[in-house]
């Protein structure tokens, strides 16, 4: 009966992949959040906008990204003891910066879209 490797084990498989889960979460948070905000640069110049359900998508994808990317990265620290410790210590951060970031970049798209095409916030 052949010894199982550190490849051929599950864990081990998962140990691969474990230190980019963070950084791939943030990723995909942001993506969402780019994707759904999209739609405001598609509406008529000088439109009076109350952009609440946005607002709410947006608060939940920061919230989830947050709570599944920043564990994950630091998690980053523990699992991946066989990468270099600048390696882990650059991919930890960089899964924490990212899970961050998907309000900033809505903030950042609601602005140019109202810069872009004069949208007004109506109160």
């Amino acid at each position: 009966m052949p010894k199982a490797t550190y490849i051929d084990t599950p864990p081990g498989a998962l140990a691969r992949y474990w230190p980019w889960l963070g950084p791939l979460t943030g990723t995909i948070g942001v993506a969402a959040v780019v994707y759904y905000s999209s739609f405001l640069f598609l509406l008529p110049r000088g439109t009076p906008i109350r952009p609440m359900v946005w607002a709410h998508f947006v608060h939940l994808a920061t919230v989830w990204t947050a709570v599944v990317a920043i564990p994950l990265s630091i998690s980053t620290l523990v699992v991946s003891w066989k990468l270099s410790w600048r390696r882990r210590v650059s991919l930890s951060v960089t899964g924490i910066v990212v899970g961050l970031l998907p309000s900033p970049v809505a903030r950042f798209m609601l602005h140019a879209a109202m810069a872009i095409c004069g949208l007004t916030l109506k109160e």
